[in-house]
């Protein structure tokens, strides 16, 4: 789990990477959508009865939605907006679910309307304590591996990832011995190209990462954390679902 970058050796960094952009399918939410299907199924009164299932996603959350039902051999749908590109489409179907597109604007009410009529299920893929218990196991590991450290960074992701790490780690912590921040991207060229940067960073060390899940990564190595020398940093990296071409293209 630990890393050395040059640059953060000369502020006496001491880095540990959580690389969740190793997971099966290549980001965190495959952990939340595990615990969360596990959970529908169980709060189920007719456990024969082949659920179905729905969401509304963008890329990392619908695939990991696909792997979970294809590995379960149960049946879904993903809602998508019309403006997704094709190779976003491809990487969930690939796993046999059934992917719809339409209006950014519609896509709740179609998902309301599969619930409805249909009977399906609805995975929400970001306010579900199911979803964050799942993540929490992030926050588990890591102090399994690392007991004691100084300063967690985690992508905002939403919302439900900080809120499930932070919570497990508090939860084994009787005291407060590490600050933990949750780091959401600015909307500025300046960033973008501090996300940019941090993403070709990981690549130098052999590391795929997409650009949000960079972020995290990205606050560290622009001197965003304050208060970091001699310390022990963790940084959660969220997510590798990227193409070749589109990272070469980026850095």
């Amino acid at each position: 789990m630990q890393y050395l970058f040059p640059q953060l050796a000369e502020q006496g960094v001491d880095l540990y990477l959580k690389l969740e952009n190793m997971q099966n399918t290549g980001s965190f939410e495959l952990r939340g959508v595990v615990n969360q299907i596990a959970k529908i199924k169980s709060r189920m009164s007719n456990q024969n009865h082949r659920t179905k299932f729905v969401t509304n996603s963008a890329v990392n959350f619908g695939k990991a939605f696909g792997y979970v039902l294809q590995q379960r051999s149960l049946l879904g749908v993903c809602i998508m907006p019309d403006s997704s590109s094709q190779s976003k489409m491809e990487r969930i179907k690939c796993h046999g679910v059934k992917v719809e597109l339409c209006p950014a604007t519609e896509i709740q009410s179609r998902v309301d309307r599969y619930v409805a009529e249909n009977e399906y299920h609805y995975c929400d893929s970001n306010d579900d304590r199911d979803l964050m218990a799942g993540y929490s196991s992030i926050g588990l590991e890591i102090l399994e591996a690392l007991p004691e450290f100084d300063i967690l960074l985690i992508c905002c992701e939403g919302g439900g990832l900080p809120a499930g790490v932070s919570a497990a780690i508090r939860s084994k912590l009787k005291r407060t011995c590490c600050q933990i921040y949750a780091i959401e991207s600015e909307s500025s060229p300046t960033m973008f190209e501090k996300i940019l940067n941090a993403t070709k960073k990981l690549f130098d060390v052999g590391l795929i990462v997409e650009p949000s899940g960079s972020a995290a990564m990205a606050a560290l190595l622009s001197n965003k954390i304050p208060d970091v020398k001699f310390k022990k940093v963790v940084v959660i990296v969220s997510g590798g679902n990227i193409t070749p071409d589109e990272l070469k293209e980026l850095i």
